[in-house]
């Protein structure tokens, strides 16, 4: 199973530019939130939070620059303040957005992936919503890459996935026939032997689907995340 995720910025460089120069930090963000499908499923949403908490504990720092009794130097700390502490709440107000939606998102992908709940009257009735917002959240995924292949039809209110390949059975190593020889027992050492990957079901650690696996290493299917053996 291989996927392709689009390449994106990494946490630690978002980090430093939002604390350094935080407009470039905010490009930055917005693009990983974009691209990133761990981003879908609230990836990052507590890296966001404290950095924003941290910007508003600068914000409140150079406030107290009101004490000094200094017109020129406490304007100045005005103007600072607000630089930091603005964007620092909309962090944490983004935060709770992109925790929020990661928890929708996963409770999609538990229905429609792990439960095989592809009625939209029926995910409307377990997500407590109306039809029209489960297929505009359900577009959403699939746009995104976050539902596979899967497609909306409309007509019949059902998510429809493509068919799944027939397995193919891997064909078990036969032992190497010897000829007949000396049958007096040899000292050999312990070889270890190689245990084969057995294909079984992994359940994605980002976004809790469900993902068969064949062969090691693979990506979640709807999430990009890394797949580890149980």
């Amino acid at each position: 199973m291989s996927n392709q995720t689009r390449k994106t910025y990494s946490w630690t460089s978002i980090v430093i530019l939002l604390i350094i120069f935080w407009p470039i930090g905010l490009i930055m963000l917005f693009s990983k939130l974009s691209n990133d499908r761990t981003a879908s499923f609230g990836g990052g949403s507590g890296i966001i939070k404290f950095i924003g908490v941290v910007l508003v504990a600068f914000g409140v720092i150079f406030l107290f620059t009101l004490a000094s009794g200094d017109a020129s130097i406490a304007t100045t700390g005005i103007v600072l303040a607000a630089i930091f502490a603005v964007p620092g709440f909309y962090l944490i107000k983004k935060s709770n957005q992109v925790k929020n939606s990661g928890t929708k998102n996963r409770k999609y992908i538990d229905y429609i992936i792990n439960n095989r709940i592809h009625d939209i009257h029926e995910l409307a009735r377990r997500m407590n919503v109306s039809q029209e917002v489960v297929i505009e959240d359900v577009n959403g995924m699939i746009n995104r890459g976050m539902l596979g292949g899967a497609r909306l039809n409309l007509n019949t209110g059902v998510i429809e996935f493509p068919r799944p390949k027939p397995r193919q059975e891997q064909p078990r190593p036969v032992a190497p026939s010897t000829p007949h020889r000396d049958q007096r027992p040899m000292h050999r050492e312990p070889v270890q032997e190689f245990k084969q990957f057995e294909p079984q079901t992994i359940r994605c650690t980002s976004c809790s689907a469900n993902n068969f696996v064949e062969s090691l290493p693979a990506t979640c299917e709807y999430c990009g995340t890394s797949l580890h053996k149980k």
